[in-house]
């Protein structure tokens, strides 16, 4: 009786350290950056290839329906990126897919690309003016 008392519970014991175990090592890929500008879009597969300046290769991203898309820390829509524009992104890799969790971009950046004045710039009407 105390035998098969004792190794019920050294059972139990051997169950409970191996699912222990396995909890511990399951943890998230980790996340990763990188900066460039966008080479393509494609909407339909939800594809973006970044261009990165200190590689000669292009990536290719994926987003999902979880992808936060940020324009100077506002939500965005995939639909406001364009070619050519410069993006920082936040990925895991996932099933060896480089898988996006953020998009973030400065739409003041791209304004001044553009040759439009930047926010802080002052009105003409307000030069020479000083206060006091």
């Amino acid at each position: 009786m105390k035998t098969r008392a004792l190794n019920l519970f050294t059972g139990l014991i051997f169950l409970g350290v191996m699912f222990a175990s396995f909890e511990s090592q399951a943890r998230p890929p980790l996340q990763h950056s990188a900066r460039g500008a966008i080479q393509n879009i494609d909407q339909t597969n939800r594809t973006l290839v970044l261009a990165e300046p200190k590689s000669t290769t292009n990536r290719v991203f994926v987003w999902k329906n979880y992808t936060r898309f940020r324009v100077s820390w506002h939500k965005a829509s995939p639909d406001a990126l364009r070619v050519g524009q410069s993006v920082k992104v936040y990925y895991r890799r996932e099933s060896g897919r480089l898988v996006l969790r953020e998009v973030r971009w400065s739409e003041t950046s791209r304004t001044q690309k553009q040759g439009r004045p930047s926010v802080s710039a002052p009105p003409k009407d307000l030069e020479g003016f000083s206060p006091g």
